[in-house]
């Protein structure tokens, strides 16, 4: 994609980086052999130790049921089917039976019929797995009522009309579920057709992209807006408000604002869809959330670094900078969709991309160990010159870029320095050393002048002059710890001219009112985690819900004013949590075995036990409130008695018998029974407390359960794509009134059926919002609402449940 008119080669890539990446790439994938073939030891270690068991039992072994191979004693479980504890799904994978073992464990595979474009089946699973916490190019297409078959690769599903059960697969597996006996197997069953609920999004993300993305706070009239996950929010303080430009496909990486204040552009990363799942950039409306123009589908490699419209000739060009290993810069007249050039930028990873103030031939990008100046002429030729350091130090990288009044351009680096370029030059013409302690992450020219710099070490926010003197009345502004350093700075057009909305490292919006000034303030608008997220309860009252993070942080919100009561920060990363009945008390799993139990009324840790050594996927009250289930990566389920002051919790039984790390965990109704999946299909029953292993799944089939957040049973088999290898749902809940089921899945999708949804190629509505796995769903009480959790894009989504025709 280069262009041959390019004068200048000083930023061209040198021979040896390609080579340092070709050989990185080279050893990412023997990385990724060598765990595929670990993957595959695991499942003949456990498919041997499997028949083992199974031979030594033969004398008592009858027929095959849903746990016929795991009621069998469990004293020689290989140590290899044990999970790593700080990964969880997101980093391993599931110790799976070989496809050749006989044994009927269920594990669900019935296939809902599925979009070609969200199946990935030749993909390792062990690889798969991973994704989950270190992609996020999963976002599918965006409300899709329903699927349409496609996968080449489905196994049916087979019936015993005798013994009223289904036989399905999953990675080859056989997993025999057994219908109650109210309910009659159809001879020829038919496909469930998709619900006439619907799914509305409500509220997004309860947090703000800053972790990794830059200048991507806009302030348009009275709204913030800004992007978390595969969504654009705009929020309006005042009314306490949201709506969602909902158009995208996968994660926006990029956001940028037209001169007339109200356009917009975003960019997203390469997502899943053949098509529509290429990275590209949206130009539209903020006031419509219509879109305008859709640019680039096909042009650009891996993601939409960064975005900028033109300042100048009514903003008629958009500059744009891809993940290429060349990281493209591309010029597009917008309006006409017409790109007019493109040209290798530089080797290293670009952080901005802006046109000169006064010129739309004139762009400047930086990033790693650079800073670019281009011009464009009049044949749509582009040339660049390099940014001269000169006796001046060079940093690591500069990271962010704005102009003065003089149309000078500022820089602010890994170093801690802000430069200043002359207008129509590439030479430093003034410096200011040592402004902040490390990293500044955003400069901000003020209408006045005066310039705002947000550091990262230091986490300051500093006001200067236009001439970089440190204003005498102004005292830097430190925000805390737990607020995180200033990613992006916004203006706030009021009186006092110094108030501003900041989005910080942490994920977090503030708004910091008369900066610099006595009379400072500084309170949140939106709060957030900032790293892996899987856990999240809601109380039986349905007024509120706990999130808990890798990020060592516990929030507990206000559902209706989506407000933080209260966080607590914890030692360990937070894997699972969960109210007890009345709602006064919240337990807190984590990610090395530790589960804390906390009042729910101010957050105060009123006990903490271990059970085991690796991280607890699950925490479940029993309905009666008398015990309290811990499911673990050790393959076990420990059952704990209840008492009135938590830190007399008693364990009385641990249920033994699963062959990997336990994925889900159900009470009945009455608390007596206990059903569990795991990581290599398996769905066992279990006596409370003792723990005692029921034997006969067939016995079970009548058992009312509390909660349906097994991924694996008659009732929710329908679930699942055709070509599952198991892993792809992560989530499953039934509403209340037993109506409806949702599902999260790996691919960024919440996906809504009908329940019981008990039948092959079952029809679903599915919604994006998320851009990377999802690993929770949970309905209100009074099935109004829905909470889904988002993995690695850290976001909360709330949705409205709209009994309307979908």
């Amino acid at each position: 994609m280069e262009n041959n008119n390019e004068t200048s080669s000083e930023d061209q890539p040198m021979h040896g980086s390609d080579v340092e990446k070709e050989l990185k790439e080279r050893i990412q994938d023997l990385e990724q052999h060598i765990k595929h073939q670990d993957d595959r030891i695991t499942i003949l270690e456990t498919a041997l130790a499997r028949v083992c068991r199974l031979v030594e039992s033969q004398p008592t072994t009858t027929t095959t049921t849903t746990s016929s191979s795991s009621s069998q004693s469990r004293s020689s479980r290989p140590s290899s089917t044990s999970r790593p504890r700080s990964s969880k799904k997101a980093a391993s994978t599931p110790s799976k039976p070989s496809s050749e073992s006989k044994i009927s464990t269920p594990s669900s595979a019935i296939s809902r019929p599925s979009t070609a474009t969200k199946r990935t089946t030749t993909t390792p699973a062990s690889d798969r797995s991973a994704s989950k916490k270190h992609t996020t190019s999963k976002l599918a297409k965006k409300h899709v009522s329903s699927h349409s078959t496609s996968s080449k690769d489905a196994v049916d599903s087979k019936i015993d009309l005798d013994e009223q059960s289904i036989r399905i697969y999953l990675r080859g597996r056989p997993v025999l579920l057994y219908a109650p006996s109210s309910t009659s197997i159809p001879k020829e069953p038919k496909p469930i057709d998709a619900p006439s609920e619907a799914l509305s999004l409500e509220w997004v993300s309860f947090g703000y992209r800053g972790r990794d993305s830059r200048d991507n706070i806009y302030l348009v009239g009275d709204d913030i807006v800004y992007f978390t996950a595969g969504v654009v929010v705009s929020y309006n303080p005042s009314t306490s408000t949201q709506r969602h430009y909902l158009e995208h496909t996968d994660d926006i990486k990029s956001l940028a604002i037209h001169p007339d204040g109200v356009t917009m552009a975003s960019g997203q990363v390469a997502g899943h869809e053949k098509n529509a799942g290429k990275p590209h950039v949206r130009i539209w409306d903020s006031s419509t959330l219509k879109t305008i123009a859709v640019i680039g589908v096909g042009e650009f490699d891996r993601a939409v670094a960064c975005v900028a419209f033109s300042k100048s000739n009514n903003g008629d060009r958009l500059a744009v900078v891809d993940e290429s290993n060349d990281h493209v810069l591309s010029v597009w007249e917008w309006r006409k969709k017409k790109k007019l050039l493109d040209t290798k930028s530089h080797g290293e990873s670009v952080f901005a991309a802006s046109f000169l103030p006064n010129d739309h031939d004139g762009i400047v990008t930086c990033g790693k160990s650079h800073i670019c100046f281009w011009t464009i002429d009049d044949d749509l030729r582009i040339s660049k010159r390099m940014g001269i350091f000169e006796k001046h130090p060079k940093p690591k990288a500069i990271l962010c870029l704005a102009f003065n009044e003089n149309n000078d351009v500022l820089s602010g680096d890994s170093n801690g320095n802000i430069f200043v370029w002359g207008a129509g030059g590439n030479r430093i013409t003034e410096e200011l050393k040592d402004a902040h302690e490390g990293n500044i992450f955003d400069l901000v020219v003020l209408p006045n002048g005066e310039i705002v710099s947000g550091g990262g070490r230091d986490r300051k926010l500093k006001l200067w002059d236009s001439s970089l003197k440190a204003i005498e009345d102004a005292e830097p502004v430190e925000l805390s710890e737990e607020m995180g350093a200033p990613r992006c700075i916004a203006p706030i057009k009021c009186d006092d001219g110094r108030s501003f909305v900041v989005g910080t490292v942490r994920n977090h919006l503030i708004r910091c009112n008369n900066l610099f000034s006595s009379e400072s303030d500084i309170e949140y608008i939106n709060q957030g985690h900032h790293d892996e997220l899987w856990g999240a309860g809601i109380n039986a009252a349905g007024d509120k819900f706990v999130s808990c993070s890798y990020d060592k942080i516990i929030y507990l919100w206000n559902l209706e004013s989506r407000e933080v009561i209260w966080s607590k920060s914890i030692e360990e990363g937070a894997q699972s949590a969960t109210f007890n009945p009345s709602g006064d008390l919240i337990a807190i799993g984590t990610i090395t075995g530790k589960w804390y139990v906390l009042s729910s009324e101010d957050g105060d840790i009123k006990a903490e036990f271990t059970s085991g050594p690796e991280q607890l996927d699950v925490l479940r009250y029993s309905p009666d409130g008398k015990y309290i289930a811990v499911a673990s990566h050790d393959n076990y389920v420990y059952i704990y008695s209840v008492a009135d002051n938590p830190s007399e919790y008693k364990l009385e039984g641990k249920c033994s018998g699963h062959s990997s790390f336990i994925t889900h965990i159900d009470w009945s109704k009455d608390s007596n029974y206990l059903q569990s999946t795991s990581g290599d299909y398996e769905l066992l029953f279990w006596e409370a407390p003792s723990g005692s292993q029921v034997t006969s799944a067939i016995a079970m089939r009548d058992v009312e359960w509390e909660t349906v957040s097994c991924v694996l049973g008659y009732s929710v088999c329908g679930i699942w794509a055709e070509g599952s290898d198991g892993t792809d749902v992560n989530a499953v809940a039934r509403s209340f009134n037993g109506n409806l089921l949702a599902t999260g899945d790996d691919f960024g999708m919440v996906n809504l059926f009908k329940y019981p949804c008990n039948q092959p190629k079952s029809s679903c509505n599915q919604y994006t919002g998320h851009s990377s796995h999802v690993t929770n769903v949970l309905f209100t009480p009074n099935d109004a609402r829905l909470l889904s959790t988002g993995g690695r894009d850290n976001t909360i989504l709330l949705w409205k449940v709209d009994s309307s025709s979908s």
